[in-house]
C-alpha cells in the first residue's frame, strides 16, 4: 500500500529555472510577471512555459495550479520539451489535475523524445515498473542507456538493476556489475551497495533485494525563488530552486549463473 505518492512512486522534479540551468537575466522578457504574459499571449511556447512557472509558485498572490497547468498545456501543445515534462509531472502527481500514470507517460515520451534527460529517467523508470505503460524491460533499458551512455550516475545504477533483475533475454548479471561500478565510481554509495550484494550472491540464494534511483524530487508546492523585502510584488528575477534524490528497493529473481 503506498503511503503517500509524494514519499513513494517516481520522484519527480518541478523546475523553475534548474530546467534552463541558468538564472534569467534581467533582460530576458521571462524574467518579470508581465513580460512574462505579454510573451505568452502572443503565442510563444517559452513564454507561455515560463508563465506557467510564475503560476506554480507558492510565494506569490498570483499561485494559481489551474492557471499553470493551462499555461503548460498551450506550450506541451506547441511542443515545447521543458513544458512536455512538467505537464507529466502534474498528471504522476495528480496535483491540479485527476491523477493519471498514463498521460504522465504520454507527455514524458514526447519530451524524451526530444532528448530531455530527466523525462527519458523518469520513462525509464515507468517501463521499468510498468506504471502508465506495460512493463517492458528492453524500453526500460533503452531509455536509461541514453543517459547511462552520457554518465549519469543515477541512470548507470538503475540501468544495472533493470539488467540485474529482467526477465528472459534481457537479463545480463555483466552487464549490472559493469553499470553498478560505473556509478559507483562516481562516489555514490547506493550503486556500491547493489554491487556488493550482487557479488556476494550464490547460487540458490534468495532474490536480490537491490535499490533504485526513483528519479527527480522536486514537490510542486516547494517551488520557491529568493526571499525579497514584499512577497506581494511579482517583478522580480526567477532563481533556481532545490532539488534532491530518493531511492527505494527493488526486488526480482536471483541470476542463476552467479555464485
Amino acid at each position: 500500500m503506498r503511503k503517500h505518492w509524494r514519499a513513494i512512486g517516481i520522484s519527480l522534479i518541478i523546475v523553475v529555472v534548474v530546467l534552463l540551468r541558468v538564472i534569467l537575466p534581467p533582460d530576458s522578457p521571462y524574467s518579470t510577471f508581465e513580460g512574462t504574459r505579454a510573451a505568452a499571449e502572443t503565442g510563444d511556447p517559452v513564454g507561455q512555459y515560463h508563465l506557467g512557472l510564475w503560476y506554480a509558485r507558492e510565494d506569490l498572490v498570483i499561485k494559481d495550479d489551474a492557471e499553470a497547468i493551462k499555461w503548460f498545456r498551450k506550450s506541451a501543445e506547441q511542443g515545447y520539451l521543458h513544458a512536455q515534462y512538467i505537464l507529466g509531472c502534474f498528471y504522476y502527481t495528480g496535483q491540479g489535475v485527476p491523477r493519471s500514470s498514463e498521460q504522465a507517460a504520454s507527455w514524458f515520451l514526447k519530451s524524451a523524445d526530444q532528448g530531455f534527460f530527466q523525462a527519458q529517467f523518469n520513462l525509464a523508470l515507468l517501463y521499468q515498473k510498468g506504471d502508465g505503460v506495460v512493463q517492458n524491460d528492453l524500453e526500460a533499458i533503452k531509455w536509461y542507456r541514453i543517459g547511462a551512455d552520457q554518465g549519469n550516475a543515477m541512470a548507470q545504477s538503475n540501468l544495472g538493476v533493470v539488467c540485474a533483475l529482467a526477465k528472459g533475454p534481457a537479463r545480463d548479471t555483466n552487464d549490472a556489475v559493469l553499470w553498478f561500478e560505473k556509478s559507483a565510481a562516481q562516489g555514490n554509495a547506493l550503486p556500491k551497495r547493489n554491487l556488493e550484494k550482487i557479488k556476494s550472491m550464490g547460487q540458490g540464494d534468495a532474490p536480490l533485494d537491490l535499490e533504485i534511483y526513483q528519479g527527480f524530487d522536486l514537490f510542486i508546492p516547494r517551488i520557491k525563488p529568493k526571499p525579497r523585502p514584499n512577497p506581494n510584488l511579482v517583478n522580480d528575477r526567477l532563481l533556481p530552486p532545490r532539488f534532491w534524490f530518493h531511492s527505494k528497493r527493488a526486488e526480482g529473481p536471483t541470476h542463476d549463473s552467479l555464485g
